[in-house]
């Protein structure tokens, strides 16, 4: 087993995501081996290094080609596939999607392929682009602090890596996450 992505826990789901073999979702409880009497279902598309996310209704996974997933975290049925970004051009997903907001945000790296990294914002029911923000400049283009979003929800530049999912808070100074609005958590 290769296992680099977090396993997720959200009330009775267990998620432990791998790339070599099926991810697995767990029921709690048990001892020893369980992958008989608790998996509730497996998926063949697991992440290698994204930990997925949950709301416990839904549940997304992104590989690192930039395909994401969303399914019925109950059953494991497909809801909705979307490819981002393709792996063949250079880009490569190694950050965890998050829910901010009620968008599911993800970003796309591979600047040391040559591609133009960004952050994607989605809608979580269907998988389409509500948004999409930049994080370096175009081709040409003078360098400028990315992404510009909203000054009260990201401020600097770089990948947005963190977030404060209370006050659905991203931040990022100098590719640094730091907390904005650290009284909002």
């Amino acid at each position: 087993y290769r296992i680099v992505a977090s396993p997720v826990v959200h009330g009775d789901i267990i998620i432990a995501p791998t790339r070599e073999r099926p991810m697995l979702v767990l029921k709690p409880g048990g001892r020893g081996d369980v992958t008989s009497s608790h998996v509730m279902w497996s998926f063949n598309n697991g992440p290698d290094v994204p930990t997925p996310v949950t709301d416990g209704t839904y549940f997304y996974a992104i590989n690192d080609r930039g395909i994401m997933w969303c399914l019925d975290a109950k059953t494991g049925k497909q809801v909705w596939k979307s490819k981002l970004a393709d792996y063949k051009e250079g880009y490569s997903v190694t950050s965890a999607p998050l829910m901010v907001g009620g968008l599911l945000i993800t970003g796309m790296s591979g600047a040391e392929f040559g591609t133009r990294g960004f952050i994607d914002a989605l809608d979580p029911t269907t998988g389409k682009q509500v948004w999409r923000r930049y994080t370096t400049a175009a081709p040409g283009e003078k360098g400028k602090p990315r992404p510009v979003i909203n000054a009260s929800l990201c401020i600097g530049c770089g990948g947005c890596v963190d977030v404060c999912p209370e006050a659905g808070t991203l931040a990022l100074i100098g590719g640094k996450a730091i907390l904005a609005h650290a009284d909002r958590c």
